[in-house]
């Protein structure tokens, strides 16, 4: 039997590199780990894979966080644990990705 989570991080850039670390880091440390990725091909393979080595609930949000519509998917998401208590409440935000608009190349003429 799975014990207790002890809370639940909503983790964002989650599939690769620092945020899939975070994802199997605190899976094992027993929390439930809420995904969040651009890439719905790659996130869902990789929660259901870390929720069978762990155990652990990893439900997932495929959003891009570099468009409004993405931003306020996982606005909401938030908003909708807000004043829930125990597991249910996502209580980490340990990120991948950066903040604001993705960064432009340098130098600008790079782009021309």
């Amino acid at each position: 039997m799975t014990p207790p989570a002890k809370g639940a991080a909503l983790i964002t850039g989650a599939t690769a590199g620092l945020g899939a670390g975070y994802a199997r880091q605190l899976a094992a440390r027993g929390h439930d780990i809420i995904l969040v990725a651009r890439d719905k091909g790659r996130l869902d393979p990789f929660a259901a894979g870390l929720s069978a080595a762990t155990g652990r609930g990893v439900p997932t949000l495929p959003a891009d966080l570099g468009t409004a519509e993405g931003s306020r998917a996982v606005e909401a998401r938030l908003a909708s644990d807000a004043g829930k208590e125990g597991a249910a409440a996502t209580d980490s935000l340990p990120t991948d990705s950066p903040p604001g608009p993705a960064p432009r190349p340098w130098p600008p003429s790079a782009t021309r």
